[in-house]
């Protein structure tokens, strides 16, 4: 939905126990996508800290998550820019206009309906990235588009002589504000949507910095296109906590969360012996055998996967490792 519409205001709530698989059913999620041959931006953001910074926090963790590999040895921020110039390309065919390259796309672009409104600096080092072969200039775009600043920056970026460091912190919260919006309009032209999953958030317990996340979220829901927040919490934390010092707006997005089930006892079998047949080439059958004769009495439906993995370690190590059947040379432990 948020591929076809980038500006729906969605929003995504997965609740559940830590290890009962919200990060793994997220990562089945994305391996869908690509065996599709569809591109998806995942970006992973942890609790924030500090809530007079939280947009800063936002964008240069949305910018690490950038410089990570998707597949295929490319970086994220390379497939993004790859389907930026596709889309410039399409449309310049659909107008019959040249097709140019480089810097020369800027003007171009900026004129386009979908980018109308894109800071003219944020798109110039963007574009400035995908035309050099230089390791080194790139890094340091990287680094200006994560917020950080550095005297060489306007010399060697084109980007305005501002000394971020000495900025006011509200200032800085703007400026990082603005880069998201920037950054959603070329999610939207080049019709790639961006997962943003916060998770590990239950470290967050004052009313502050859940408000300042709040304010996040609802930069991400209404104003900036092409981004999908999804919030990994426990269902207690989200009820007891969140849910009643956020905004009622906020609430609203995740009218429906998903709640995520424990193991039932044949998915628990079926985890040990994924787990068994992931780190031995031979004999995994066998292994499996000898391994759930010690689990019959322990194994209960209602076990979260990370509770079912820890009973199988626990048993192995009871029984002693020269009990277990000899692995195949050149395999791993089976922990």
């Amino acid at each position: 939905m948020k591929r076809r519409e980038p500006a729906l205001p969605l929003a995504g709530l997965i609740l559940g126990e830590p290890g009962t698989g919200k990060t793994h059913m997220l990562k089945r999620v994305l391996g869908k996508i690509r065996k599709n041959g569809q591109i998806a931006i995942f970006v992973a953001v942890r609790a924030f800290m500090n809530p007079e910074s939280v947009m800063r926090d936002l964008l240069r963790e949305v910018f690490i998550s950038m410089a990570r590999e998707h597949r295929g040895g490319k970086l994220q921020i390379d497939l993004l820019l790859e389907e930026l110039d596709e889309s410039y390309r399409e449309r310049c065919r659909e107008e019959g206009h040249p097709v140019r390259s480089g810097l020369d796309r800027l003007s171009p672009l900026k004129r386009q309906k979908k980018l109308l409104g894109i800071d003219g600096n944020f798109l110039r080092c963007l574009l400035l990235y995908a035309d050099t072969e230089d390791a080194s200039l790139k890094e340091d775009i990287l680094f200006w588009l994560m917020g950080e600043s550095d005297e060489s920056f306007p010399e060697r970026l084109g980007v305005p002589d501002c000394d971020r460091d000495a900025m006011a912190p509200e200032a800085r919260e703007d400026e990082a504000s603005k880069m998201l919006l920037s950054l959603g309009h070329v999610l939207r032209y080049a019709r790639v949507p961006m997962l943003v999953c916060f998770d590990q958030l239950d470290g967050m317990d004052s009313p502050d910095l859940i408000n300042a996340w709040g304010k996040v979220l609802s930069l991400l829901v209404n104003d900036v296109s092409g981004m999908l927040p999804l919030a990994f919490l426990r269902a207690d934390t989200w009820n007891h906590r969140f849910s009643r010092v956020l905004d009622s707006a906020v609430v609203q997005r995740f009218s429906r969360p998903v709640p995520m089930g424990n193991c039932s006892l044949d998915q628990a079998k079926q985890l040990v012996k994924n787990r068994i047949a992931a780190f031995f080439v031979e004999g995994a059958e066998e292994k499996y055998r000898w391994l759930m004769a010690r689990l019959e009495e322990k194994l209960r439906t209602g076990y979260s996967p990370r509770t079912v993995i820890d009973l199988a370690n626990r048993a192995i190590h009871e029984e002693g490792s020269e009990a277990l059947p000899e692995a195949p040379r050149g395999t791993r432990s089976p922990e």
